[in-house]
């Protein structure tokens, strides 16, 4: 998996989701495409300072589909 996928999914996120405690480094799972339209899951840490570290990414897994915005709605 390249840089620049991750980072285009992160840019285009269709859904994040607060998965930390209020401690720092608080963390979010960002589930976004990667440029090839292909879905990922991206836990990243955001610090105190600004700074932000992705430190898992992987294609997203089929547990996660259903937080998704629209997910299994027709329309």
């Amino acid at each position: 998996m390249q840089q620049d996928d991750v980072l285009h999914a992160v840019e285009h996120a269709l859904a994040v989701i607060d998965v930390g405690d209020d401690l720092a480094p608080y963390r979010t799972l960002v589930l976004g495409p990667d440029r090839s339209g292909n879905m990922l899951e991206v836990v990243v840490l955001h610090f105190d300072d600004g700074r932000d570290m992705v430190i898992h990414a992987m294609p997203m897994r089929t547990l996660y589909q259903d937080l998704l915005p629209n997910h299994g709605d027709p329309t």
